[in-house]
């Protein structure tokens, strides 16, 4: 989606210099069509068509339910920028060109900022990409296998020892199953990592919903994955040379 809207803003400098030179929407809208690659210029192209075949207004060709161009794109920028165009194209190409090369060069302008902020956030991003998918896994399977030396030590304070140096009388510390242990670290890493992805999300890629919720199950997937995999890997080492 980034990518396409970055090609959509070279797309809306070419649409609104066609408008400019007083250009109909339509000659604008095929220039457009003929001259960007990808996924931009597929849109421009059905809408094109559209307007020819299909007979459409310039806001049926891009927002039809059924045949839009529109249809299956989910960037919210694209959308409401194109919704802009339509209603300045009402007022003639001439005007309407004008306004599309500001919107353009606004959405230009934002792009940059983004970017630039992106570039110095990278820092804070970094470190937590690295807690949330290979520190955070690979402590908490230690962690559990731990408790496996626990459970066979069958460690028990009673009185005196060290349950009298603290204070504590006819007290007994017995530790959880592993399974239990290993259900209830694996719940807070998973919601440790759904935090951390919503978060790095919002900051990398601000509303859209299809990056976050792609990273989120990548993300999640990864580091409890990679949880079981440190999981198993600690107790064969436990139980080859400490048990």
């Amino acid at each position: 989606i980034r990518e396409m809207e970055r090609e959509f803003v070279g797309a809306i400098f070419q649409l609104g210099n066609r408008l400019r030179e007083g250009r109909p929407a339509e000659d604008a809208i095929k220039y457009v069509a003929d001259n960007i690659k990808g996924r931009i210029g597929k849109l421009f192209d059905k809408a094109y068509c559209n307007m020819m075949v299909g007979r459409m207004g310039l806001e049926s060709a891009f927002f039809d339910i059924d045949d839009g161009a529109l249809r299956g794109i989910e960037s919210k920028i694209i959308k409401d920028t194109l919704k802009k165009v339509i209603e300045a194209c009402e007022k003639g190409p001439e005007i309407a060109g004008t306004v599309v090369l500001r919107i353009a060069e606004h959405l230009r302008r934002i792009d940059k900022i983004e970017w630039e902020m992106r570039k110095k956030i990278s820092d804070i991003i970094s470190p937590m990409r690295m807690i949330m998918l290979w520190v955070g896994p690979l402590v908490a399977g230690i962690i559990v296998s731990l408790e496996k030396v626990i459970n066979r030590e069958n460690i028990v304070i009673e009185h005196g020892g060290f349950g009298g140096i603290l204070g504590i009388q006819d007290a007994e510390i017995r530790s959880f199953s592993m399974p239990i242990l290993a259900f209830i670290i694996g719940v807070y890493l998973v919601m440790m990592v759904i935090i951390f992805s919503l978060y790095i999300s919002r900051i990398r890629y601000g509303n859209d919903r299809t990056m976050t919720e792609y990273n989120l199950g990548i993300d999640v997937m990864f580091s409890f994955i990679f949880y079981l995999v440190v999981l198993g890997i600690s107790n064969m080492i436990i139980e080859i040379f400490i048990i």
